[in-house]
């Protein structure tokens, strides 16, 4: 079975690529930001993407990018994290983000290309690929990995990869006298798993007795006051943090697993896990 993989990281395919183009905003004065802040802001409440744009705390290009990348804004930390958990984390680097600086490109864009190659890819979507398709006894083959087309790719200037906000803009146009235009023009279609429904509804008591519960709530990583906000939030009917809910859900399935049980339980679950 082929897939995409592949295409959205070589060629430019996500959305938030194109914060390339305005994400030069942060090497503007402070004073010319405010005042570009006060004429934008009404209207980029509707575009989450564009919050960035608009944190209190200057902050360059690649902090900024990263930052639209995780589950929970850095601004919003001091709301999560307990405060001996958050001045641990404060000594720490996320990978992808020393990733970003270490390979840093003259084109904002081809940093954002070249983490989601050796982070995103690898780490998400190809596992998320290889989980579903051997769930059913499927080969995948992913024609856009292809070592050769990859680097011959990276090496095409990033004007070329997205153009006046065409997204894949060089695919495209090599495409376009080949695939038929309802097929190049056609809205995105991504493999997303419905998340905020499941935690609304068959996950819904798994939810509520994980991540409320007594033993996660007092771990001393996050607040129980941020955790009862954003469980309550949720079952409301807003799905804006659906994905931070998913993430200490499976943090405190893994703690469970992995760190309460006793060395021996632990030793078991690993060596089964390798067997299969």
């Amino acid at each position: 079975m082929l897939n995409g993989d592949g295409g959205d990281e070589s060629f430019a395919g996500y959305r938030r690529y194109r914060l390339s183009r305005y994400l030069d905003y942060f090497r503007l004065p402070m004073a010319v930001r405010s005042g570009l802040e006060a004429v934008a802001r009404p209207a980029a409440r509707y575009f989450a993407s564009s919050q960035i744009l608009f944190q209190p705390t200057p902050r360059d290009p690649l902090d900024a990018y990263f930052a639209s990348l995780v589950h929970l804004h850095p601004s919003r930390r001091a709301w999560l994290y307990q405060d001996e958990f958050l001045a641990h984390l404060d000594r720490a680097r996320p990978a992808p983000l020393e990733h970003l600086r270490s390979t840093a490109h003259a084109a904002l864009l081809d940093s954002m290309l070249d983490a989601d190659v050796n982070n995103y890819l690898p780490d998400d979507l190809l596992v998320k690929m290889d989980v579903a398709t051997m769930a059913h006894s499927l080969e995948a083959r992913s024609p856009f990995l292809d070592h050769k087309l990859m680097e011959f790719v990276a090496r095409v200037p990033a004007s070329l990869k997205s153009r006046g906000g065409e997204s894949k803009h060089l695919l495209k146009s090599a495409l376009r006298n080949i695939l038929p235009d309802e097929v190049l023009d056609r809205p995105k279609m991504g493999f997303a798993v419905p998340l905020g429904h499941w935690l609304r509804t068959s996950l819904k008591e798994v939810l509520l007795d994980t991540v409320l519960s007594q033993r996660a709530l007092s771990r001393g990583y996050f607040r129980p006051e941020a955790i009862r906000e954003m469980v309550e939030t949720h079952l409301a009917g807003r799905d804006q943090f659906k994905y931070l809910l998913w993430d200490l859900l499976m943090l405190e399935e893994w703690h469970r697993t992995f760190i309460d049980q006793p060395p021996l339980t632990r030793r078991r679950l690993v060596g089964n896990a390798h067997a299969q």
